[in-house]
């Protein structure tokens, strides 16, 4: 079986983690794969792929964009691609690659179109872009009739899917992620240590791992900082990741006095490999589909705070969950937390238990058999 991987973007974020996990499952299983993402916009992915000399392909015109034009010519590219190199199945991940299925359906040998939905934020409320939510539901309606298959990283996707007339039917594939190769926390921490210029000894260290972007809701943990902060002076914040809003938030800690308390790490290769410096795992954002940086928290055996939107309410335990935005909430649950070695240590062996269920080796088999091949 030979299957190629669409993804919009190339850089650190959770649809190109997805990407490169299925890649490595189909691999494992001997089948042929090619992952593809859009030109020039990170290569976070390439180098994943590397690793395991999977082959990686750039398409020119494929990019978040609403250009009628730069979208026509991503159809004509990819159809000339899978006219070339036939494939007997390929999967997309972001809306703009939806415009792949209409592609495929213009080729004489069509391969099977699989399109993975890893979140709803244009169906979500908390989407501030409301023109561009309204054209980006035209385009999925327009786009989806063309899609053998659509899949949801979780039910209430699906369901929210089902609510809106989005689609008629679909099937959940949980996420899956492989084994993480965790650093000790002493290791992660000097390496971090020497990323942000400052000691972590003795340090309560709350920590996340995501792009900074609107929908992540760093905002909000920027916010919430001085607070907790304020009464725990050990406390102390990284974010592992880049982004759009980094000069924002850069200005917003600069501004709060909270330079040295509050740290934005950047994009660190593996990433992963240093959540293990983290005393609590926390993520605030506005609409998610699955997390991948949740399934690695939980698979390192971490306590977890996360909003209610982050998706982890059917997962994780009460005591692990805060009201969407509401500071009062996440300060208090963080305090009860960081008070209470004993209920982490409890928490986070719970969540290693947890992790099991979102094994790569369960989301390819899954794959493979929509995909119309056993394993």
């Amino acid at each position: 079986m030979k299957a190629l991987i669409i993804t919009t973007k190339g850089e650190f974020g959770g649809a190109q983690i997805f990407a490169k996990n299925l890649a490595f499952g189909l691999k494992k299983r001997r089948h042929a794969v090619i992952v593809a993402a859009g030109n020039g916009n990170g290569d976070f992915l390439e180098r994943e792929l590397s690793r395991e000399k999977i082959n990686f392909k750039r398409f020119y015109n494929l990019s978040r964009s609403f250009s009628p034009l730069r979208n026509f010519f991503f159809v004509l590219e990819v159809r000339k691609y899978l006219s070339d190199y036939q494939f007997d199945v390929i999967q997309l991940n972001g809306s703009n690659t939806l415009l792949a299925a209409l592609a495929a359906r213009l080729v004489k040998n069509r391969p099977k179109i699989i399109f993975t939905h890893h979140g709803l934020s244009f169906l979500d409320p908390h989407s501030k872009n409301h023109l561009g939510k309204f054209f980006l539901r035209l385009a999925f309606k327009s786009l989806l009739p063309f899609v053998d298959q659509n899949v949801f990283v979780s039910k209430n996707n699906l369901d929210y899917a089902l609510k809106n007339n989005l689609v008629k039917e679909g099937t959940v594939v949980e996420n899956g992620i492989e084994k993480i190769n965790l650093l000790t926390k002493k290791k992660a921490q000097k390496i971090l240590e020497s990323k942000i210029g400052i000691s972590l000894k003795n340090k309560f260290i709350i920590g996340s791992v995501g792009r900074l972007a609107y929908p992540k809701n760093y905002e909000f943990l920027i916010k919430s900082a001085g607070k907790i902060t304020a009464t725990n002076p050990e406390a102390m914040f990284i974010v592992i990741g880049d982004g759009p809003e980094k000069e924002k938030y850069q200005k917003m800690i600069l501004e709060k006095g909270l330079e040295k308390k509050f740290f934005l790490a950047g994009e660190m290769e593996s990433a992963s490999r240093f959540i293990g410096a983290f005393d609590i795992f926390t993520l605030m954002s506005l609409y998610e589909g699955l997390p991948m940086t949740l399934l690695e928290a939980l698979q390192a055996g971490l306590p977890v705070l996360i909003s209610e939107n982050s998706n982890g309410g059917k997962i994780v335990k009460e005591e692990q969950i805060f009201t969407l935005d509401n500071g009062g909430s996440f300060s208090r649950k963080i305090s009860e937390l960081m008070r209470s070695r004993e209920l982490r240590v409890k928490l986070g062996l719970d969540n290693k238990k947890i992790s099991k269920r979102f094994s790569l080796n369960k989301m390819a088999d899954q794959y493979l058999k929509l995909f119309s091949y056993e394993t």
